[in-house]
């Protein structure tokens, strides 16, 4: 939780919100189930038909979760831009600190925003 008060939700585009004092961050979800080639794992981080890169008028967080090793990457909705698929090595996805890292990384990028 980092600090942060995470509540599921059921809205067009987000799966969480996370409150802080009086900052809220609107999350969108993915998951896979296990490795692509037990190499990488990949995550479909678009929306739409046609598919579309998502954008800050979808959330502000993509949460990527590989479910066979129960770890999270997070990432600023524009780190990902222009991208229809995330693909992570499974010794970067591996990494004690892949949560708390890219969750850190991403409350900077969020902050840059703003300003």
């Amino acid at each position: 939780m980092f600090g942060w008060n995470p509540t599921i939700i059921d809205a067009e585009g987000m799966d969480v919100l996370a409150v802080r004092n009086q900052d809220v961050l609107r999350i969108q979800v993915k998951s896979t189930k296990k490795s692509l080639d037990g190499y990488s794992y990949q995550w479909q981080v678009c929306k739409s038909n046609p598919k579309r890169s998502l954008s800050t008028d979808d959330c502000d967080i993509v949460a990527c979760v590989a479910l066979d090793i129960r770890k999270i990457a997070f990432f600023h909705v524009n780190h990902l831009r222009e991208q229809l698929t995330r693909r992570i090595l499974v010794n970067k996805m591996s990494a004690d600190d892949i949560e708390a890292r890219t969750w850190e990384e991403s409350l900077e990028k969020t902050q840059d925003f703003l300003r």
